[in-house]
């Protein structure tokens, strides 16, 4: 019922939705284990780990030698960089049933990880002996041999995975990443539309994307881009951030303003503080210093030692010809960076060393 709705969700992305299914399955019945994977599963995607773990904490007391809840908390280990542990659990997966692929797909990656390559190579070459067509053997295995320096051998990996599924977003993301450290910036810039055809709001080919229309000051194609996924995605905070980070790029701070307001009530107060700087930068950078350095300094109220709300206070206070408020900011970055060059120029600027 409720479980398998949750899961349907799960598979379609629908986080929410399908969390909602998990919790209604639970109170039917608190011991459901599967309800309580599919939690731990959303709530490591949302980066989420500590939840996660109290869900599989709870799953492994209600069934010990559920292997399924073995693979979940190697996975919780993983989001926490503990790689022995990730191994240590999926080891035993594996010891008892070696003809999963998806175990040593899994066990293959938190080998990777740590940086045992040919222990994960030949846990992915395992997975595929036991299914050739798992996309994520394949990715797993050319992101090891790329790790080794056998990038002809990685490709073609690559290659294999997008056989089977021509759109594997984490396939395409590493041939991008490969071609940009060749200069290829037209094949990586193809690969991130073959994935935005698939996923027109995917954040991390949006950002790259980014980068490379603002490096070829390609400027109106890059806003319209971002613009029309945040119109996809109105809910979206990563989203906003780019259309807001390429705006300040394009010296157009009055758009990027109105992009970072429009994130801080989506924000708790814990994560507003890279929104607040770049609201701070973008009012600078408009002429407003008295509203700049109201930004920067709410935020140095709650952090002394914010680098970047340091230096926009201190410009700041320049625009408003109160040079020995600057230059106390300035030295306090000194004290904090003694090298900074920003700083430095500021203080010599005014008259300083």
């Amino acid at each position: 019922g409720q479980n398998n709705l949750g899961a349907c969700l799960l598979a379609l992305g629908d986080l929410s939705a399908a969390e909602a299914a998990f919790r209604k399955a639970l109170e039917l019945d608190a011991g459901y284990v599967g309800a309580r994977l599919g939690l731990a599963d959303i709530h490591l995607r949302r980066n989420q780990i500590l939840k996660a773990e109290e869900e599989v904490m709870t799953a492994e007391a209600l069934e010990p030698g559920n292997l399924q809840v073995k693979s979940l908390m190697a996975n919780v280990h993983l989001a926490r960089n503990e790689y022995r542990a990730a191994i240590a659990a999926l080891e035993a997966v594996v010891e008892a049933t070696p003809e999963d692929a998806r175990a040593r797909c899994n066990l293959g990656t938190a080998c990777r990880m740590e940086g045992s390559f040919p222990e994960a190579e030949q846990q992915y070459r395992a997975a595929l002996a036991i299914k050739p067509a798992h996309t994520d053997a394949h990715y797993g295995l050319g992101q090891t041999l790329r790790a080794v320096g056998q990038l002809d051998q990685a490709r073609q990996a690559f290659a294999d995975a997008l056989k089977i599924d021509p759109a594997h977003p984490a396939t395409r993301l590493a041939l991008a990443e490969i071609a940009r450290q060749g200069k290829d910036l037209k094949t990586a810039e193809a690969q991130y539309l073959k994935i935005l055809e698939a996923q027109p709001v995917h954040v991390q080919a949006l950002e790259e994307l980014a980068e490379i229309l603002l490096l070829q000051k390609r400027f109106k194609e890059l806003e319209k881009r971002l613009s029309d996924a945040a119109l996809l995605n109105p809910d979206s905070v990563a989203i906003k951030m780019i259309l807001g980070d390429a705006q300040l790029k394009t010296n157009n701070p009055a758009a990027a303003l109105a992009s970072f307001q429009a994130i801080l009530p989506k924000l708790a107060a814990e994560q507003r503080g890279p929104v607040l700087q770049r609201i701070a930068i973008c009012q600078g950078k408009s002429g407003d210093h008295r509203a700049a350095l109201g930004t920067a300094q709410g935020i140095l109220k709650d952090n002394p030692n914010d680098l970047p709300a340091l230096r926009v206070a201190g410009a700041a206070s320049e625009g408003l010809r109160n040079a020995a408020q600057a230059t106390g900011y300035y030295k306090k970055i000194l004290e904090l960076q003694p090298n900074d060059a920003f700083a430095q120029q500021a203080l010599k600027r005014l008259g300083l060393r």
